[in-house]
């Protein structure tokens, strides 16, 4: 099939979808909805610490939604060239699936768990298997899409948080990002019709394996479109956000390589559907789970120091970042005077000079002197966020890590 050919009918099943899909725009907007909801939770962490939100939660969605389409077209051309198809119920299976699981932890609506139980809840009842290696493939395709979002977007809007880490105080961020994308995939059907391709496209024209559901008497071949919700969740406590981005980008890009050379052997060989299912969740989950215990366990970056003002994060626009501070360096006087607080600070820049000079101690252990010329209003404040001594509010590292719907709902319950 021409590339462009592909390319036209994909977004042709785009726009049908979104504008007379009887299915796939509510489910689009249920998901919108709880991905907006999981966002209004951790900007309240960000507010409690930082009077100057970053972005706004509407501009946060218009990001996840924008990528989501942009990675989910480029999933399309992918699942479509890889001769993916699948019966037309499973979109409203996984659909069912992922809200189930999201009422439990948000970060289970990943395309990986609900895949995963829908290919082991058929082999264990029984039930024909048509469309495992195909779902087998969707994971792959979906996840090395969420590689390239993670490693160019996985690090921005990371929410600064103070945490009890160790019996101490810790900056943290929390890096939480999700995406919904519609992903095109080849289905069978009796009579040609509809959106369809050509009916000799079936014969003619395999690029990757030959569909089981082939045999079972299906005739026409059209396009039908699902929605893969694709998460990226974490807290960088014993790392930068971007070099933790990075790293979780590459596990996340080798993850999807593995689930599709799974989802290919699957085709030829029934035990890799089962065992691609059981690698699907557990691999995924196993990924999740190292990446928070070595956070958890790990030494921190960003703790107190005895001698100085540790800085946390510097507000994009402030001065600090204009003079070239960054998160993790020390600062260790102002203007000449030494400070050792915040309040410290906020003192020698009480009478707002308009030339600053900082002497800072960087995370490899050089000084050097910043400088920045704050005429003619001079300059109030830096536009940083430090790591204080002592903070009556915290956070629980466990509870960051994890938000669950059900639970809330029955603290709700419980308080009355």
């Amino acid at each position: 099939m021409p590339f462009v050919t592909t390319i036209s009918y994909i977004a042709r099943e785009f726009v049908t979808s979104f504008l007379a899909g009887y299915l796939f725009l509510p489910v689009y907007v249920i998901i919108f909805f709880i991905i907006k909801k999981h966002y209004e939770k951790y900007k309240g962490f960000q507010a409690d610490i930082a009077e100057r939100i970053r972005k706004p939660i509407k501009e946060l969605l218009k990001e996840a939604v924008f990528y989501g389409l942009v990675s989910g077209f480029a999933g399309s051309i992918g699942a479509v060239h890889a001769g993916v198809a699948m019966s037309s119920q499973v979109p409203l299976y996984l659909f069912v699936i992922m809200v189930g699981l999201s009422i439990i932890n948000v970060r289970f609506m990943c395309i990986s768990y609900a895949a995963g139980i829908l290919i082991l809840s058929r082999f264990l009842l029984g039930m024909p298997d048509l469309d495992s290696t195909q779902l087998l493939i969707i994971i792959g395709i979906v996840h090395a899409a969420e590689s390239m979002l993670i490693f160019f977007n996985g690090a921005k809007d990371s929410i600064p948080v103070y945490i009890r880490h160790k019996e101490n105080i810790t900056g943290a961020f929390l890096m939480q990002k999700y995406w919904s994308l519609p992903i095109v995939f080849l289905s069978f059907i009796p009579e040609a019709g509809g959106g369809g391709l050509e009916r000799l496209a079936v014969f003619d024209w395999w690029p990757a394996f030959k569909p089981e559901i082939l045999g079972t008497g299906a005739l026409a071949l059209a396009m039908n479109s699902i929605i893969a919700v694709s998460g990226y969740s974490g807290i960088a406590i014993t790392r930068q956000p971007e070099r933790k981005a990075r790293e979780m980008a590459c596990q996340t890009f080798l993850y999807s390589l593995a689930m599709l050379a799974i989802g290919i052997l699957s085709a030829r060989i029934y035990a890799f559907k089962v065992i691609g299912a059981v690698f699907a969740i557990a691999a995924h989950e196993a990924m999740m789970l190292y990446n928070y215990y070595k956070e958890k366990r790990g030494e921190p970056l960003f703790v107190s120091v005895r001698r100085g003002i540790r800085v946390f994060d510097v507000l994009e626009g402030s001065h600090a970042e204009k003079m070239g501070i960054k998160r993790g360096d020390i600062i260790l006087s102002i203007n000449g005077r030494d400070v050792q607080t915040e309040d410290g600070m906020d003192h020698v820049l009480s009478n707002f000079p308009t030339f600053l000079w900082i002497n800072v101690l960087g995370a490899d252990g050089t000084t050097r002197v910043c400088e920045l010329k704050c005429y003619p209003f001079g300059a109030r404040e830096l536009g940083i966020l430090i790591v204080p001594r002592e903070r009556e509010v915290t956070y629980n590292i466990d509870h960051l890590e994890n938000f669950a719907i059900l639970r809330n709902l029955v603290a709700r319950f419980k308080n009355g």
